[in-house]
């Protein structure tokens, strides 16, 4: 409802703004009873939110949080299944532990880790007991609930990454849907999967599970489409934690599709943001082709102005290229499949042999299959000889050890005669 601007004080071991700031939003929520809940823009230790309630809402007028209680919230209402609150309640219980004073004190922000509030908005069940007002107990009983999350998000982890090492092991490659919070990631999702099971709603953080659908690319081969948890400008560190298990998903993807909201005021800060994130992201490899995916393209009349693409050329070297799509109305699909899989074949290990293939005619059926659609190979060119089909492929590297034996000019994609 109200906007207050003010030079943050991160130096201040207390109060992060000018007391009389401070006094100004004092007054504000005091004579507007509709203002219910103050919020810092910024990170805020235990003794900058007590300093900060103690002028503002001395007696409890308003709910004060920060940047981050705030994301957490909003996390909470958007987790859906158990992995999802899991998480939340996870980098949630991380973020207050330092600052357990003041939320056992308030109440404020316990519903974004599960724990349940009475009349008077106090903490979760699960923090009271013998001995309530002794703070060791409190942290204690807290830590062992972190470690018993962490111990079932290990177990999350670990069916994750053998479902990642299944889908290897088919010859489909992981393509990782990243980008801003709310530029479009589910609704391209759906699009290129030709279903609407994935939410896509205009709101921030929609998506908190990964959602895997295998699509069929025009060209003939499948992948494993990934859509993950958008981000966001200074994405708290407990968060990055917390969805370990989901970010990872990211950082073991074959390439990512980097979805951009082209017509947003603020696309290059976004894009900048994403890409910092990324790389702050542990284990994450700068190398994995990125594809830059600027999505809403029909809210630009003239495209995308020159200016505009100036700003959003990142000399990173994972970035791969750029196409121009609309989810929302079915605008650029084919090229973007098509960047797909040139991507995948110039930059990954998927497709990257080029073999061509002599196969006699009393081996048909081994034709049969190639002409079958055999989801790791490529058909690029075919001619009957007097000898047999002779065909141009690309496959992935466990169908080119299967067709080793049809082999009679194998190339790689540089144009040189393979050893």
């Amino acid at each position: 409802k109200h906007r207050v601007l003010q030079l943050w004080r991160p130096e201040s071991n207390r109060l992060a703004i000018r007391s009389g700031k401070a006094e100004e939003i004092r007054d504000q929520v005091k004579y507007d009873s509709e203002i219910g809940l103050v919020v810092f823009d910024q990170d805020m230790t235990f003794k900058m939110l007590m300093s900060a309630k103690g002028i503002i809402a001395p007696h409890g007028e308003c709910v004060i949080l920060d940047r981050t209680s705030l994301i957490l919230r909003i996390f909470a209402q958007r987790a859906r299944t158990k992995e999802a609150k899991l998480q939340v309640q996870l980098a949630s219980q991380q973020y207050m532990l330092p600052r357990l004073r003041y939320y056992l004190t308030t109440g404020a922000g316990m519903e974004a880790q599960g724990g349940s509030q009475g009349a008077s908005g106090g903490a979760g069940a699960y923090l009271k007991g013998a001995g309530e007002t002794q703070m060791n107990i409190d942290k204690n009983l807290m830590m062992q609930k972190i470690g018993k999350i962490q111990k079932k998000l290990d177990e999350v982890r670990k069916t994750r990454a053998q479902l990642r090492d299944r889908h290897v092991g088919l010859g489909l490659p992981v393509v990782s849907l990243v980008g801003y919070t709310n530029a479009g990631k589910s609704t391209l999702m759906n699009a290129l999967s030709d279903t609407d099971q994935v939410k896509s709603k205009d709101r921030l953080f929609q998506t908190l599970d990964p959602t895997r659908r295998r699509v069929t690319l025009p060209g003939g081969r499948d992948v494993m489409l990934v859509d993950t948890v958008g981000f966001i400008q200074r994405l708290p560190e407990q968060l990055v934690a917390g969805f370990r298990a989901t970010l990872e998903e990211v950082t073991e993807a074959t390439m990512i599709l980097h979805i951009v909201d082209i017509s947003s005021d603020t696309v290059v800060q976004q894009v900048a943001s994403v890409l910092r994130t990324l790389s702050n992201l542990r284990g994450f490899d700068a190398n994995t082709p990125q594809l830059l995916v600027y999505n809403e393209i029909d809210k630009l009349e003239d495209g995308v102005p020159e200016a505009l693409q100036q700003s959003l050329s990142y000399p990173q070297p994972g970035i791969v290229g750029h196409c121009q799509v609309s989810a929302l109305k079915g605008i650029g699909f084919a090229a973007l499949a098509e960047a797909i899989e040139d991507s995948l074949a110039q930059h990954t290990d998927f497709a990257s042999a080029q073999m061509k293939l002599l196969i006699p005619y009393t081996e048909s059926s081994d034709y049969a299959m190639l002409k079958k659609g055999e989801k790791s190979i490529r058909i690029i060119s075919e001619e009957c000889t007097d000898d047999g089909y002779v065909l141009e492929i690309t496959a992935s590297k466990d169908a080119a050890r299967q067709l080793r034996r049809f082999e009679v000019g194998p190339v790689n994609f540089h144009g040189e005669v393979a050893a």
